[in-house]
């Protein structure tokens, strides 16, 4: 998937989720709020409820009072009065039917004789009980009726519900209202053992459903349970609610279109930029690191197509630094004296860095010794055992870098004398100590980093010299070696003749034996001083030559040595197994003259035999 594509995905989905998130915040927030007016209505009206119910009983208790003591100036359809019913008790449970006052506009049913009866067979109503004269008990309530709940209704401007252990038995405006009987017995049944003014709501198809409980105390003297229920369904919140949704749904589509348009305008840019990125990425992936990319905005993106260009940069010097290296390598293994090498390495780091003059010194015992130099006349590039900086490079293992502006110091080429405006002394470390100084210096300051290219090919040049120099004194040993050999030889020659002279003469020299027996022992003694010296000589170069080898065998078997390093230490290793094959020839060759050749029988591979001669022979 492309990245303008993902970018325009990316953006879709922060515009729906951003405008999702607002949309439902916003649509909870004006949710709640209509919930909370709508909660805040109910409870008012419940409270208004309770403030009628206590109006009416205060009412019906001043009535009572008043029939049961001018009971015979009261009409007996009690007209004008909010009680619809009056009577007494006989014998504390009997209802004395000749004082019994109801409202004939009101359904009683009065063919029960104790009061139990007469409430369980009249559910609707509210009845209250007093004490009159002479310790007569009388009852006297109301019967909750529609008409009275529509006025209650209109009252508290909520409707209203009667409920008589948990079943409704009237409701106010009963034709606009008896569809929502199921919501009202669910919702007074969530709130049946909660407080009063607790609070119910529910989403309807059509409108908001909330209601209310109340449940008044000392209402009546029997056991049921009576409460009345406050609702309201509030059609308007539920349009308003709908409305929302709509102007969601209209505000989110605009804003995806106007989102989506916005991007297709103002990341032109941004996605050619990204396009001319890829692309330079995949024509680097091809192996092209001159190509670069072109930056067409001042953005992040831009300043990324900046970083590419600068990583692209960064390869090339690279590329070029490994380049520099094996050409490096190259000329360490093609060249094995340690003048070859030394003119080979400076001639490298003078062409590389484009500087104009250098000398490479060995040290020894703290005097430096010049081995080879470039850009100078013959005789001039003798150190000034003296210097300062040549100590201070030696004692602290550091480079000295002088960059002049000014009192430019001068070298002689022989023709001339040039003004140098950039010199620097770089120790080659072997084994934590300096084992030579390269010093390099320019008429102009050089662009490249020369330390860096120094330090880059550090460690070669110090194996590659500290080699060419044991080489070397190895290859001084073996002159010595031969010499020694050669004298021997003819001193042996010489001895053989000698003796055969005295074979000769024998008879006519034998009062002459003692001395030449003298003489016989002084070669003797010669030919085993010359013995303990070649053995000693051998000891002395095998143990190290042995220790050369036996380390540059431990380090090729190691695992984690890099490739490049265990080809030299095999270079170490083959050139140190044929310089101790030598010291062993020749140690045999001293054995001729005593007879003590031994033949010994050996196993070796005949692969690496002929390996061996196609070498010596290259």
């Amino acid at each position: 998937m492309k990245i303008s594509v993902k970018l325009l995905l990316i953006t879709f989905a922060v515009v729906v989720l951003i405008s999702g998130a607002s949309s439902i915040i916003y649509y909870s927030l004006s949710n709640s709020i209509l919930e909370s007016q709508n909660s805040k209505s109910v409870i008012n009206a419940t409270t208004d409820l309770a403030g009628s119910l206590q109006r009416l009983l205060e009412k019906m208790d001043e009535e009572g009072t008043r029939i049961s003591i001018d009971r015979a100036d009261v009409d007996k359809n009690l007209k004008g009065f909010e009680s619809d019913f009056f009577f007494r008790l006989a014998n504390d449970s009997l209802i004395e039917f000749s004082s019994f006052f109801s409202n004939d506009s009101v359904f009683l049913n009065k063919s029960s004789r104790s009061i139990k009866s007469f409430v369980r067979q009249n559910r609707n109503i509210i009845y209250r009980a007093g004490q009159g004269r002479g310790n007569t008990i009388y009852f006297y309530g109301k019967a909750v009726t529609e008409r009275l709940l529509n006025r209650i209704a209109e009252e508290i401007r909520a409707e209203v519900a009667f409920v008589v252990n948990d079943n409704i038995i009237e409701l106010s405006h009963q034709v606009k209202n008896a569809r929502y009987y199921d919501v009202l017995m669910q919702s007074y049944e969530m709130l049946r053992f909660k407080n009063n003014y607790d609070i119910y709501g529910e989403h309807l198809e059509d409108s908001d459903f909330i209601s209310s409980k109340y449940e008044p105390k000392l209402l009546s003297v029997s056991e049921d349970r009576i409460g009345f229920l406050v609702f309201n369904n509030n059609i308007e919140s539920w349009q308003f609610r709908s409305t929302i949704k709509m102007v969601i749904i209209i505000i989110i589509s605009s804003g995806i279109a106007l989102a989506l348009v916005l991007i297709l305008l103002f990341t032109t840019r941004i996605r050619k930029q990204i396009f001319l990125l890829t692309e330079s990425a995949e024509i680097t992936a091809k192996g092209d690191l001159g190509h670069r990319v072109p930056v067409i905005t001042k953005d992040e993106i831009g300043k990324l197509g900046e970083s590419f260009n600068k990583m692209l940069n960064d390869l090339e010097k690279i590329k070029f630094a490994e380049k520099e290296y094996l050409d490096f390598l190259t000329l360490l293994n093609q060249s094995p004296s340690l003048k070859e090498i030394s003119e080979a390495v400076l001639n490298k780091i003078i062409q590389s860095t484009n500087l104009a003059f250098g000398t490479i010194y060995l040290v020894n015992d703290r005097q430096l010794e010049e081995v080879s130099s470039h850009g100078l006349g013959e005789g001039f590039a003798q150190p000034v055992q003296s210097a300062k900086f040549y100590s201070k490079v030696i004692e602290e293992k550091k480079e000295i870098e002088f960059v002049f502006s000014e009192n430019y110091p001068e070298i002689r080429t022989g023709l001339a004398y040039i003004k140098l405006k950039y010199l620097l002394i770089f120790p080659i470390i072997f084994n934590k100590e300096v084992a030579a100084i390269i010093e390099v210096a320019s008429e102009n300051v050089p662009s490249l980093d020369v330390k860096k290219y120094l330090w880059n090919i550090h460690d070669q040049l110090a194996i590659g010299i500290m080699n060419a120099r044991s080489h070397s004194q190895l290859e001084v040993y073996i002159e010595e070696l031969k010499t020694l050999n050669e004298e021997y030889q003819k001193q042996n020659i010489h001895i053989t003749g000698q003796n055969e002279k005295l074979l000769e003469l024998s008879n006519q020299l034998r009062e002459k034996a003692e001395e030449l027996e003298e003489k016989r022992n002084q070669a003797v003694r010669l030919t085993m001083v010359k013995s303990q010296f070649l053995a000693n000589m051998s000891h002395e170069l095998k143990t190290p030559l042995i220790s050369i080898i036996g380390l540059s065998d431990l380090s090729l078997k190691e695992q984690a040595a890099d490739n490049k390093i265990k080809e030299r230490l095999q270079v170490i290793n083959r050139n140190g197994k044929k310089l101790l094959t030598m010291i062993n020839n020749i140690l045999e060759y001293s054995k001729f003259e005593t007879g003590n050749v031994e033949v010994k029988k050996e196993i070796f591979l005949l692969n690496e035999l002929i390996e061996e001669i196609k070498e010596s022979i290259n």
